[in-house]
């Protein structure tokens, strides 16, 4: 059995009560790691997925000054089956890229903590 440890996931409410923190018993992901390869046909990203989260990809251009990490059209909130995903970027600035990946933890109203 795995230790268990408080996540906390933070939910922004854009009214006059400003922030609010939400505590909840979940044990957090491991580290997903996402592996890139590029070829004369582009980029392709594989990684593998854990039943029950949900994944976004995120990249930015290499070499542009304060570029914003944007959100990969083709790889938005893909849910995760326990089995390897894979992803392509068709774009053709693709191998110029960096990438990241983002995974969403679903938390159920029973796990939240009232403080």
């Amino acid at each position: 059995m795995g230790r268990r440890c408080s996540l906390y996931i933070l939910l922004s409410l854009f009214s006059v009560f400003g922030c609010v923190r939400v505590e909840a018993d979940k044990e957090p992901p491991a580290p997903t790691r996402l592996i890139v390869t590029r070829d004369k046909d582009g980029v392709k990203m594989q990684f593998q997925s854990v039943q029950g989260l949900r994944y976004s990809v995120y990249y930015r251009d290499a070499g542009v000054v304060n570029d914003d990490w944007k959100l990969l059209d083709n790889a938005r909130e893909l849910q995760g089956t326990g089995e390897l995903i894979l992803i392509a970027d068709p774009s053709p600035r693709a191998v110029y890229r960096k990438y990241r990946i983002h995974s969403l933890v679903p938390v159920k109203r029973k796990d939240l903590k009232n403080r």
